[in-house]
């Protein structure tokens, strides 16, 4: 390898950890429900404009990943972040649901794009680097970069949007456009890491190779269904929080505060996650996550149905949320070393297309069960975490070596 080319190269992880940190300050998701209910849409309705958002990852996910794969992971990237600016804009003027929809399917389609491309992005640069043994600890270090500005984000989110006013919502949309511009410039500068084979194998062999691994490795699918399952069981109670704590009479700048402190250890596992894991198996820690998921949200509806303590149940509540989140850079470090590298961002998207599929029956059943009773899809979450926890344990045959 040209030492210049090395040089260039070795700036990629700082730059794409600033890519992720600036695309993710994402001011506006710390009220994102209460901002679609001021826009005209019921709570039962948040959930059906998540089920827009799927459609949109869904009908970009195969193409997005294809172009990374093909067309290369740095255009993709960048293509990716013009659609979150796309999306940001919309969301000034919108409302209604039909507008609304229509928003979320653009950031839908902006998420396809980054899908297994900035990951596959960060795991070439190390392989190409001769630094594959040291990937946990870049994939980790990686996703770190999306908890570093919400760590403060949160709580300065809710001081701005604290009345919950019209304007207030724009502003923190803006300083989210901001953040997605500088995230564009950074990406201009990304250097292409070496992942291609051979122009014919290229052709032959990308999604014929890909959907060969998915449909034949059983403990590869065990694992994606174990991700999605527990990642949903999550995701609906994510999706209408702000709301639900709002009303049990928490102050939204007590819950700002309380998701920045969320963000705080996120952000800290992700970065030392590689020294964290660097004797043991993934699917080890992955199980044990998977069983502290189940554990902490079983305690948290003991304390909902029996004797509701406010702050007590979002201590808990955030609990549950890094023993989710926590598990991500795991799962990339055991799908990463099971992939190609020429198709490397293909394979993850065919493995997300298990999360598309999950989403639509999952939001739906939620959103349901949440015009009986908003505890409902806390119930829904750990009936699914149990499903996890007795039925797609890992096993010790898809251990990969961090």
């Amino acid at each position: 390898m040209k030492k210049n080319r090395r040089k260039k190269l070795k700036k990629n992880a700082t730059r794409m950890f600033w890519i992720k940190a600036f695309s993710n300050v994402r001011m506006l998701n710390v009220v994102m429900s209460l901002f679609y209910l001021s826009r005209g849409v019921s709570l039962q309705e948040i959930f059906y404009l998540s089920i827009f958002w799927a459609i949109g990852s869904l009908a970009f996910e195969i193409p997005s990943s294809y172009l990374a794969d093909h067309w290369g992971r740095k255009k993709t990237i960048l293509l990716g972040i013009l659609f979150v600016l796309l999306y940001l804009f919309i969301l000034i003027f919108a409302h209604g649901f039909v507008w609304l929809s229509v928003a979320l399917f653009i950031n839908g389609v902006s998420f396809a794009c980054f899908s297994g491309t900035d990951e596959a992005l960060v795991y070439d640069t190390a392989r190409e680097l001769g630094q594959e043994k040291h990937t946990l600890s870049e994939l980790g270090r990686f996703r770190s970069g999306k908890s570093l500005f919400k760590i403060i984000a949160p709580v300065i989110g809710v001081l701005i949007a604290r009345d919950l006013t019209s304007a207030q919502f724009i502003t923190i949309i803006i300083i989210d456009m901001t953040g997605a511009l500088i995230s564009l410039i950074l990406a201009l500068r990304i250097i292409e890491p070496n992942h291609k084979m051979d122009v014919e194998t290229q052709e032959a062999g990308v999604m014929k190779d890909a959907m060969k691994l998915l449909l034949s490795d059983t403990h590869l699918m065990r694992a994606i269904l174990n991700k999605e399952i527990l990642f949903f069981a999550f995701f609906m109670t994510w999706a209408y929080f702000q709301k639900f704590f709002v009303d049990l009479g928490i102050d939204i700048v007590v819950i700002g505060i309380f998701w920045g402190v969320n963000h705080a250890l996120q952000f800290v596992w992700f970065w030392y996650v590689g020294h964290f894991h660097s004797k043991r198996p993934v699917t080890d820690r992955l199980n044990e996550l998977a069983v502290a998921f189940g554990v902490v949200l079983g305690l948290f509806l003991l304390v909902l149905y029996n004797n509701p303590i406010p702050i007590l149940l979002l201590a808990l509540y955030i609990a549950i949320s890094c023993a989710e989140a926590f598990r991500f850079p795991l799962f990339s470090e055991l799908f990463h070393k099971k992939f190609n590298s020429y198709n490397r961002a293909t394979t993850m998207s065919l493995s997300n297309l298990v999360h598309n599929i999950l989403e639509y029956p999952l939001l739906f059943g939620a959103a349901i069960l949440i015009g009986y009773d908003v505890r409902l899809p806390f119930v829904f979450a750990f009936v699914l975490s149990i499903i996890v926890i007795l039925f797609l344990q890992l096993h010790k045959s898809s251990n990969v070596k961090a």
